[in-house]
Parts: C-alpha cells; sequence; structure tokens
C-alpha cells in the first residue's frame, strides 16, 4: 500500500483512532458476514447437536482401564466423581458423590460442597447453575 505523508492514512487514523501506520484504511477492520436467506432450520438443533456429539465422547472409563487397587464400589464412585467433574458433568459428579459411604463419606461430602460453593459462586456472576 502506497502511503501519503499527511494523505489518507493520516485522515483515516486521526478519524478511527488507530495508529496512522495502520495498514487498513477500512474504519471497521471486522470481518463481516451475512447468512445466505434460507439458511436456518426451522426447529431448535441444540439438543439434537448435542445428542449427536454426545455419542463421539469416550464413556466414563474405557472398558480394557481396570482398577485394581479399589476397595470397593464406594471408592469407585468416588474416582468416578472426580472424573465426572473434570469432565464438566457437575450433576453427575455430585451424584456419584453422593453414593460415597463409610470411611470417605466425609470426603465425598466436601466435594460436594466445595463443588457447590464453586457453582453458586458462578451462578451469582450470572455464569453456570447451582447443582444442589
Amino acid at each position: 500500500m502506497r502511503r501519503f505523508p499527511g494523505g489518507p492514512d493520516r485522515k483515516n487514523s486521526a478519524l478511527s483512532g488507530r495508529q496512522a501506520d495502520f495498514a487498513s484504511t477500512d474504519f471497521f477492520p471486522y470481518l463481516e458476514y451475512e447468512t445466505p436467506k434460507s439458511n436456518v432450520l426451522p426447529y431448535a438443533t441444540a439438543s439434537l447437536n448435542l445428542d449427536f456429539l454426545q455419542r463421539f465422547r469416550p464413556p466414563l472409563l474405557p472398558s480394557d482401564l481396570i482398577i485394581d487397587n479399589l476397595p470397593s464400589q464406594t471408592e469407585r464412585n468416588l474416582v468416578l466423581g472426580y472424573v465426572t467433574e473434570q469432565r464438566g458433568d457437575i450433576d453427575l459428579a455430585v451424584d456419584y458423590f453422593r453414593r460415597v459411604e463409610g470411611p470417605s463419606a466425609s470426603r465425598a461430602k466436601s466435594e460436594i460442597e466445595r463443588i457447590q460453593a464453586k457453582t453458586s459462586g458462578h451462578a451469582s456472576k450470572g455464569v453456570g447453575k447451582s447443582s444442589g
């Protein structure tokens, strides 16, 4: 692009608030996109798309992954609670933590409280929902 001292670039920078050596002469250098007419489906697709994509999600724990060092199903629920929380499925994580009994129950309870505090903090900021 050819530049002229005091020319169009300088005028555009004064009007747009951008630096004088900015290469674009457009006042609004943002990508514009217009959807072609009739390119919208007449029904809600969010849940359909989510269901479709869920089919590609790997199982919670691969079937060939055998965890030998868990003494009981309650300990497995504790591990699954951590796994599902990491995957972002907060409701299922809380459900797994609620299934924990015995010596690990207090640990699971503190995890539920931590998750609820975190999600209620986000909900008060307008992000997420409480799972309680």
